[in-house]
């Protein structure tokens, strides 16, 4: 599973998180970050339960496959129920 800082998650987003081109001759970019709507939320997931659900599934795996450890796994899912 990956998550960026502000815990938003990839696999099971919640918000959208984006870059454009700043500068027309330069390689700069400027990140960008858009939360979900409670509609868009709800048509991504259909409840707040099924996206903890969909959490938990990931974070299991990605604890399984090694690429978390317990600590992390389980404050992963613990954000997700709130």
């Amino acid at each position: 599973m990956i998550r960026d800082r502000d815990s938003k998650f990839i696999a099971a987003p919640t918000a959208h998180n984006g870059a454009r081109q700043h500068r027309p001759r330069g390689c700069s970019q400027v990140g960008y970050h858009i939360d979900y709507t409670p509609d868009e939320l709800r048509e991504r997931y259909g409840s707040q339960q099924n996206y903890i659900d969909q959490v938990t599934r990931i974070t299991r795996k990605a604890k399984r496959d090694g690429f978390l450890v317990s600590a992390d796994a389980d404050r992963t899912i613990e954000q997700a129920k709130r």
